[in-house]
């Protein structure tokens, strides 16, 4: 009888002991179909500003899956949800989610871009007009910008520093960025 508590005792040390170690050691890591894309995002040197309670953001977020980890995100939201961080005052973001881009992209529209105005007609322009900013809708997209973008055939070049407002489609942020967007995406 004390040899089987003896056996019984051991299998169940050596059982703690595995199952210690299975949840001390960090578990290999899968990685997402979205990954590179969004680590390609983060490189080209775009800033991607939300805000905790905002469901947009969320929602872009979501798009990435277990990549959204990877995208260049600021939280621009106070803990108290009624405030914003000084980096977000300091970089002018009045709505979320906004996509700044420090470098020129290209954005394919066979439409000649429209500069938005306060009383505009169009409703895509009459949601994002804002004050302060130039706004030009690029076909479905609305992009602030202090100059008009460049044609080159149905490409429209935009200026570094331009910002897009609201959630961006996956193939728009491929194009602005110049990334490759996995093919089953």
């Amino acid at each position: 009888m004390k040899r089987n508590t003896l056996i019984w005792f051991i299998v169940g040390v050596v059982f703690v002991a595995c199952v210690v170690w299975l949840v001390k050691t960090p578990g290999k890591q899968v990685a997402s179909k979205y990954d590179s894309f969004a680590t390609c995002i983060k490189d080209s040197g775009a800033t991607f500003y939300g805000a905790f309670w905002c469901p947009h953001c969320q929602e872009q977020k979501a798009a990435f899956g277990k990549a959204q980890k990877l995208l260049p995100y600021v939280e621009c939201s106070n803990p108290d949800g009624k405030s914003q961080n000084l980096i977000c005052e300091a970089a002018k973001i009045t709505g979320y989610p906004t996509w700044d881009f420090q470098k020129s992209f290209d954005l394919t529209s066979s439409v000649t871009p429209h500069q938005c105005t306060k009383d505009d007609g169009s409703q895509a322009c009459r949601n994002s007009y804002k004050p302060d900013l130039v706004s030009w809708l690029v076909g479905p997209v609305v992009v602030y910008t202090p100059t008009a973008p460049v044609a080159k055939g149905d490409k429209w070049t935009i200026a570094p520093g331009a910002r897009i407002g609201g959630t961006i489609a996956l193939e728009v942020l491929a194009e602005t960025t110049a990334c490759t967007l996995p093919p089953d995406a």
